[in-house]
């Protein structure tokens, strides 16, 4: 990185402390200012117990403000942005008029394996400049040995929905048995499939099956015995729920029965827990909406299957529903980039693009939030490099937003409905110094989204991969 200084506040190498005292300032040359991190974050701490934390002046930079950027000075002092230093400049940074925004967040994701594959993923993810992650379902179990690992200084801030709710043999119930018995290809669980349909490996970790109320009542301590950051539910073909009930030709294409969902809605805000539900068609996103869900794991029409056996009118959906969901403050995380990961037929991908176009923009007429997800896992996010800057890419390309309203939905909006409580997303007093310093202006040439020169989360200095 290039920037034109990183200095002490006084030339004479000595400030004032809090106290008014002189303390003599740390010689900090150029080269180190991408192990800021010892010096602003308390990396030694046996050093940091005998001196106040530092305040550091950012100048030069150019801020962003939701809609442009904006030449400005701002200060860090104990993980928060401040307009004006709250005590004695320690250090001052020179941004050379290079372009300053919040980190990225993927709102849907599926990035949690096993303890010892979790550091890579970590690695990639700061390298990214994505510092928020919404887990919409994980084995609460893998949560559990994770800890240590996310939500500490340094790392990725993850929130968890762990597992989800849905119906015996629905998604993801069918699939995580699948994987837990190791049947990997279609052959295999055809052969297998009276073993599938008795397998419960991963029931109350992964999943949690329910088909009446005396289920919900029965599960919902174990529900929130893992404590989850949200309540995932699904809804799949919920207007055939009823007729597809032991249907083979629908095992893993099944959700909740939707008479359900208010009462798993009810029950979970009562729990102080918001919910996010899966949908796939135009109807499991009325079910949803009226319901009273918080936030909708997918947009309908989101993936390549659909319009290989259906009209696009399965998926369009309902002005009285997009009213509805603008009234309710809803969150809607498209993931429409999963059509062009596996669609094989160009005349339905761009007929599945017209139809995501007209659903995004019924949507943003109603003033409905969208934020980024890319529904990755960990076998896309390390082989294929699928992660939000997928989806990114793919909403840019619909044209349904301007730049800057895509930056500021991936940058403030997603980051805000992944921690509702926190002060993130925005580069203003008071909110978390946590942001990306880019080399060129994302307005001009997207491409600079990942021209990462420097990355700092709560005041300290991220090490890039």
């Amino acid at each position: 990185m290039a920037f034109a200084g990183f200095r002490p506040a006084h030339a004479s190498g000595a400030s004032r402390d809090r106290a008014g005292m002189v303390r003599r300032q740390p010689v900090v040359t150029l080269a180190l200012v991408g192990l800021a991190a010892c010096s602003f974050s308390g990396g030694n701490s046996a050093n940091q117990s005998e001196v106040d934390p530092p305040v550091v002046a950012f100048e030069n930079g150019l801020w962003f403000t939701g809609e442009s950027f904006a030449e400005r000075t701002f200060y860090t002092a104990e993980g928060l942005l401040y307009d004006s230093p709250p005590a004695p400049v320690d250090f001052t940074v020179d941004l050379s008029a290079k372009y300053v925004i919040p980190p990225y967040a993927d709102a849907h994701a599926h990035l949690l394996p096993a303890p010892d594959e979790l550091p890579p993923i970590l690695d990639s993810l700061r390298a990214r400049g994505i510092f928020y992650v919404r887990n919409l379902n994980n084995a609460g179990s893998y949560r559990e040995a994770a800890r240590g690992l996310v939500n500490v200084p340094g790392s990725i801030d993850f929130a968890f929905a762990n597992g989800g709710l849905t119906s015996i043999l629905g998604h993801p119930m069918y699939l995580a048995e699948t994987l837990a018995l190791e049947l990997y290809t279609p052959e295999a669980q055809r052969e297998a499939l009276q073993v599938l349909k008795t397998s419960r490996i991963g029931a109350g970790n992964s999943y949690f099956a329910v088909e009446d109320v005396e289920d919900v009542d029965s599960l919902w301590e174990a529900v929130l015995a893992g404590d989850p950051d949200v309540v995932k539910i699904y809804l799949l073909n919920s207007a055939l729920h009823e007729q597809t009930a032991g249907d083979d030709e629908y095992i893993g294409r099944r959700g909740l029965d939707p008479t359900l969902v208010p009462i798993i809605v009810e029950r979970a805000h009562d729990s102080g827990l918001p919910v996010s539900a899966h949908v796939e068609t135009s109807y499991d996103f009325g079910v949803a909406v009226r319901a009273g869900v918080d936030q909708l794991a997918h947009l309908p029409g989101y993936g390549a299957s659909t319009l290989r056996t259906s009209s696009a009118s399965r998926y369009e959906i309902a002005v009285a529903d997009a009213e509805l969901a603008g009234k309710n403050e809803l969150v809607v995380v498209p993931t429409v980039s999963l059509a062009r990961a596996a669609s094989d037929d160009e005349a339905r991908f761009e007929a599945i693009q017209e139809l995501q176009r007209a659903n995004l923009r019924l949507l943003i007429r109603n003033h409905v939030t969208l934020v980024v997800g890319s529904d990755a896992n960990t076998f896309s996010f390390r082989r294929r490099g699928v992660d939000a800057r997928t989806e990114v890419r793919y909403l840019r390309n619909l044209s349904v937003l301007t730049d800057a309203e895509l930056l500021r939905a991936w940058v403030e909006f997603t980051p805000q409905s992944i921690f509702p409580g926190r002060r993130i997303g925005r580069l203003a007093d008071g909110y978390e110094a946590s942001f990306l310093v880019l080399s060129g202006n994302p307005l001009e040439d997207w491409d600079n989204t990942e021209a990462i020169d420097l990355s700092v989360k709560n005041g300290l200095t991220v090490d890039l991969p």
